[in-house]
């Protein structure tokens, strides 16, 4: 049983700094290896039992397998653990914005725990997914001094979308950007620093076929597909292309920071929360929520995102009260390093652009 153990715990720790070691040399690829990517943190879980392990077993090489995986979560992703916790709200400045990004799964509900979630974040500008009207309307009624400007696309299904803002807001639209995609939304916001593209995006969720039967509610994964999240990604590329000016863009991307298409995203905007938020801000699911979809018991994933230009320089971020979606939201203070630039055409992103 000795030697079970101890060879178990050794081929864990050899595949996992194995996978850590060559990963980066294979590539992008499509497929399976794709959401393998998106789970890597979690295959360092074990780790610090397996140093147990082999300390009380008082086996030298699982205890230093032990300790060499726990050192190579460190080194990856250590650093982002000894941030210092932000303060929300009461760190904000005046010459910055409080930005919250919220998927609220409340297309059928009224939204008065979402209320509760915006009102302790304070923010400047909230982009939310998946709200209906019912939502939209107690939000709308709950902030009139706070969040005075609304724009509002509904949805018969989980595609609608909101935006809430402390400041005017002009030229907004809604489009699509495929021709089953959830809604996104297009609008400037005159902030008094001057004018912001802010675009309210939801990416399609990747594709994973199933079989018919399965055990209970759950059917076995055959296969991953994630095509349509990223041509909708290279859409939004394009689209940033032609902004002229500073950009904001929040949203539930349904990617982490492993995915490549996060990578292509990450050529052209700055991820506030990577950049100073603690920890990884796994945003998904909400713990208990348990969604069909991805049924995990507690937050595994981030897929919430604060994008910004180089107009902006992020102070803090964190992740934000989930209410009863299965999304908790993500806030960032976001403070101005470039002023806003007013032309004569007034319109940073035209609609053209979409």
């Amino acid at each position: 049983m000795r030697q079970t153990a101890i060879g178990a715990g050794l081929g864990y720790a050899g595949a996992v700094l194995g996978y850590a070691l060559l990963r980066p040399l294979i590539g992008d690829r499509t497929g399976w290896i794709e959401l393998a990517d998106d789970l890597e943190p979690w295959a360092y879980a074990p780790a610090p039992a397996v140093g147990l392990l082999g300390a009380a077993l008082g086996s030298g090489p699982l205890a230093a397998a032990g300790a060499a995986t726990m050192a190579a979560f460190g080194l990856r992703w250590g650093h982002r653990y000894l941030r210092r916790t932000p303060s929300g709200p009461t760190a904000r400045s005046n010459d910055g914005l409080t930005v919250m990004t919220f998927n609220t799964l409340a297309w059928q509900r009224e939204g008065s725990d979402l209320e509760a979630s915006i009102a302790g974040a304070d923010p400047d500008v909230v982009g939310l997914q998946e709200v209906g009207p019912r939502a939209a309307a107690q939000l709308f009624e709950a902030f009139p001094g706070r969040l005075p400007y609304h724009y509002l696309t509904q949805s018969a299904s989980s595609s609608g979308a909101a935006v809430l803002s402390r400041y005017p807001i002009r030229d907004a639209m809604a489009f699509r950007a495929s021709p089953h995609g959830h809604w996104w939304q297009r609008m400037i916001i005159e902030s008094p620093a001057g004018p912001i593209t802010f675009l309210n995006v939801h990416t399609r969720i990747p594709y994973i076929r199933k079989t018919h039967r399965g055990l209970g509610r759950f059917k076995l994964p055959l296969e991953f597909h994630a095509e349509r999240r990223r041509d909708e990604i290279r859409t939004l590329v394009r689209m940033l292309e032609r902004v002229d000016g500073p950009v904001i863009v929040g949203g539930d991307f349904n990617m982490t920071e492993r995915s490549p298409d996060y990578r292509l995203l990450s050529g052209r905007l700055r991820d506030a929360y990577k950049a100073v938020g603690v920890g990884l801000g796994l945003s998904f699911p909400r713990r208990g929520a348990s969604p069909t979809s991805f049924p995990a018991p507690w937050p595994t994933l981030r897929l919430d995102y604060v994008w910004h230009s180089e107009h902006f320089e992020p102070a803090w971020a964190y992740r934000g009260d989930a209410g009863h979606s299965d999304h908790h939201p993500i806030v960032a203070g976001l403070r101005w390093t470039a002023p806003a630039v007013r032309t004569g055409a007034g319109v940073p992103l035209a609609a053209s652009a979409v």
